[in-house]
């Protein structure tokens, strides 16, 4: 259920910065990937402590072995430090999708996860005193090297660069003067609608807009049919209904586990 928020929550912080970037709005791509990471943290955080203070209930929702509970009692903890490290670099991983490094994220996500994790996990877990214990640092140090690569990057961007980068990739040809008011960017009208606007009258209502339609001029032309809302609409419905139907088929299995005890 964690890991499911938390994927939301990256899908949004790169759908943020993306668009903020298209639009050549660096400052805000900026601003969205910090709040992003302001929140992630928070949220990462909560989870932890959560995870720590339910550290002796939780493991009884799955077993009512004593021994499995003392075990699992003793590696939530680790549980918890792995999902903070897991979250931050989730919510890292969707601000650089945003930006349009997904060849750098999946050249790191490879090397921290298989050339890192994986041999140290199998190394302390076969090789040491650590047992179980030694299969959860390995994939903590994973997360800690992910979550430190990203953050190295994100804080590295060139923000104005990406921008025009993200521009470019999706055939915007810039050739008005950009007029930024507080955080918003409005594109004025090319030639000479271009040239009766005064620049310096800052009282001046701006009514001419720059329209950037990619899809026009590559000549396809969206359209918004009753069939494609149909469409839609019952891919919506399909998706609802399928998220409605696991979470009963959850509380089903998790109210039989909790009111029909082993023989």
């Amino acid at each position: 259920m964690i890991t499911g928020v938390v994927f939301g929550m990256g899908i949004a912080a790169s759908m943020r910065v993306g668009i903020h970037l298209g639009a050549g709005n660096a400052e805000q791509a900026h601003v969205s990937a910090r709040v992003t990471i302001c929140f992630g943290s928070c949220f990462a955080v909560a989870i932890a402590v959560l995870l720590i203070s339910l550290k002796d209930a939780v493991p009884h929702f799955f077993s009512n072995d004593e021994a499995v509970v003392t075990l699992a009692s003793s590696i939530t903890p680790l549980l918890a430090i792995f999902k903070f490290f897991e979250i931050y670099q989730s919510m890292c991983a969707g601000i650089l999708r945003g930006i349009g490094f997904q060849a750098f994220g999946a050249v790191v996500n490879f090397i921290g996860n298989f050339l890192i994790a994986l041999p140290v996990a199998l190394s302390l877990m076969f090789a040491s005193s650590l047992s179980v214990a030694g299969a959860w640092w390995g994939t903590i140090i994973g997360a800690i090297v992910l979550s430190v690569a990203y953050s190295i990057r994100i804080f590295t961007v060139d923000w104005k660069l990406e921008s025009i980068k993200a521009r470019k990739r999706a055939g915007v040809e810039i050739e008005d003067i950009t007029c930024i008011v507080g955080i918003e960017i409005i594109f004025l009208a090319v030639n000479d609608e271009a040239e009766n606007i005064h620049m310096g009258d800052r009282n001046r209502e701006i009514k001419d807009y720059r329209s950037f339609d990619t899809s026009a001029q590559s000549g396809e032309v969206s359209s918004n049919t009753p069939t494609s809302s149909a469409t839609n609409n019952l891919e919506v419905y399909s998706q609802v209904a399928i998220l409605v139907i696991v979470s009963l088929i959850f509380a089903g299995g998790l109210s039989i586990r909790l009111t029909v005890k082993p023989n």
